[in-house]
């Protein structure tokens, strides 16, 4: 029964570890930096289409509060404009 352990564990003596190419290393700082600056533009790219997002939200927003106010402010003028036209306060 511990026969196959041991066999299984046996068969990797003798065998060296793996030893990756002198200049593997080399290779793949070349790799990184030629790729690095087609990288870097694609994320300005993406800042500029982000920054256009946020631009046209916050706009929305301020054009949304501002139209709320005033249409609330215009009420308010309203219902004060009838309560004196109804009463004649300060009529002429």
């Amino acid at each position: 029964m511990e026969d196959w352990k041991d066999k299984i564990m046996n068969s990797l003596e003798g065998l060296e570890k793996a030893q990756p190419p002198a200049n593997a290393f080399s290779k793949i700082q070349q790799k990184i930096h030629a790729l690095s600056p087609k990288k870097k533009q694609r994320s300005d790219n993406w800042m500029a289409v982000a920054a256009a997002i946020v631009l046209m939200v916050c706009s929305n927003i301020f054009f949304i509060s501002s139209y709320v106010s005033s249409t609330e402010t215009n009420s308010q003028l309203q219902s004060y404009t009838d309560l004196i036209s109804s009463y004649n306060i300060y009529a002429e």
